[in-house]
């Protein structure tokens, strides 16, 4: 059981843990499926672009970035059909395109989906805690 698991187990036996699991998350470092070659151009034309192009999922009509917080997590779900690329969450909230869910450990028991209002929530800490770095540098 990884932190981000225990995170969310937390959670889910007390709501007003849900920040604890936010935390976890911001500081973890995820594997991301990405795409290569055609695939890859193809998704920058849809408007993901990034450094990466990561593989969108499309599920019940919303369209959701993969994260695994463990290669064996990856693997499984991918067979290593896919390329990866490696980040830590708080980087991922700043890459993902608006209206876009995040599926985290999708195909576990410790599935989680983050929502966009999540994600801007969560978009909205991250520039918060950067601003107060920056205030501290100077």
């Amino acid at each position: 059981m990884t932190e981000l698991d225990q995170a969310l187990e937390q959670c889910k036996n007390r709501a007003a843990d849900q920040s604890l699991y936010y935390e976890v998350f911001l500081n973890t470092r995820f594997s991301i499926p990405t795409l290569a070659g055609k695939e890859a151009a193809d998704s920058a034309e849809e408007g993901i672009e990034n450094q990466i192009s990561p593989v969108v999922h499309k599920a019940e009509g919303k369209s959701f970035l993969l994260l695994f917080d463990s290669e064996e997590r990856f693997y499984s779900w991918t067979n290593g059909a896919v390329g990866s690329a490696n980040l830590l969450g708080h980087v991922v909230i700043d890459l993902v395109p608006e209206g876009v869910s995040l599926a985290v450990n999708l195909g576990t028991r410790f599935y989680k989906e983050l929502t966009p209002e999540e994600i801007g929530y969560l978009k909205g800490v991250v520039a918060r805690i950067r601003e107060v770095m920056a205030q501290g540098e100077n």
